[in-house]
């Protein structure tokens, strides 16, 4: 697995169960005020019950099943905010032994900015917004 500090690396297995975490998953959880997605706590949990939205669980599961059925990998940028910063990211998608799969989310640049609301994970949001990282 990656191991360097603007990658995060996770796997699931052929049932969408999270079965591996690389070094950076837990203090990258930490970092963005999510203890309670650190790896041990979410160990061989559905991915499903993590995804807060009909519409990101769609895209999610288009993806997975592209992946699967072609068994080749697939990468797109995208952009997962913090309260004061936004991270321009890109996810590669890659098909493992067994069904398995991987996701590697790098970094690859940032942006500081003011503190906004919407993105903070403890305030109340509406079903406006589509949550790509849910």
């Amino acid at each position: 697995m990656n191991t360097t500090a603007d990658t995060v690396t996770y796997r699931i297995d052929a049932d969408d169960h999270l079965c591996g975490f690389d070094d950076h998953w837990s203090s990258f959880a930490a970092d963005n005020e999510s203890p309670h997605l650190s790896d041990q706590l979410i160990f061989n949990r559905p991915i499903w019950d993590f995804i807060q939205d009909a519409e990101t669980r769609h895209i999610h599961e288009t993806l997975l099943k592209r992946v699967r059925t072609n068994n080749t990998p697939l990468s797109f940028p995208f952009r997962c905010d913090a309260p004061t910063l936004r991270r321009y990211m890109e996810m590669k998608i890659t098909p493992l032994d067994n069904r398995a799969v991987e996701y590697r989310c790098h970094i690859v640049r940032t942006e500081v900015r003011e503190p906004i609301e919407t993105a903070n994970a403890t305030a109340d949001h509406d079903d406006n917004f589509l949550r790509m990282c849910s």
